[in-house]
């Protein structure tokens, strides 16, 4: 791989990204009743591996919802988060309309555990196990989708994982 490859370059954004988020101080997860207007998705740029196996086997994501333009994240006190995988690169991709390999589904009550407090507010992190739904390529595609019944869906833009060879 190039060092000055695109797929190399958002790589390394994402990864500083999501180390900036998870070394950021702590921070209070009042998040009041805001209403969840945006979601915003980090993930770690490889997968992670199977205790005990060299074979990849899940996901690790920071999910931050928002109000509308917000510069926090809130807590979700209402809906479902959803994490739909595709068996894709993220080029190209419409998570309206293709179809995700497979989604793994919180309501507001199950993110409970998994909520933290961080400089740029309240987030979830969340280790996925993808279990026999396996990505067959390189790279995957993660978009986090938030449902409040009867709202629309709001969707997070996509990140691009790779899935690392031994």
């Amino acid at each position: 791989m190039k060092i000055s490859s695109p797929l190399f370059r958002r790589l390394v954004m994402s990864l500083t990204s999501l180390l900036l988020v998870v070394a950021a101080g702590c921070s209070t997860l009042d998040g009041g009743s805001k209403p969840v207007g945006e979601i915003h998705l980090f993930g770690l740029p490889t997968a992670l591996t199977v205790a005990g196996s060299s074979q990849a086997g899940g996901v690790g994501v920071r999910i931050y919802a928002s109000e509308v333009g917000g510069s926090k994240g809130i807590p979700i006190k209402t809906g479902q988060l959803e994490v739909l995988m595709f068996d894709q690169s993220a080029a190209g991709l419409d998570p309206q309309k293709d179809k995700p390999l497979k989604i793994w589904t919180l309501n507001a009550a199950a993110l409970n555990p998994f909520l933290s407090a961080t400089m740029v507010g309240a987030g979830y992190q969340l280790e996925l196990k993808w279990d026999k739904e396996r990505p067959t390529g390189k790279v995957f595609t993660v978009v986090a989708r938030y449902r409040n019944s009867g709202k629309r869906d709001i969707y997070s833009s996509p990140a691009a994982i790779a899935i690392a060879t031994y």
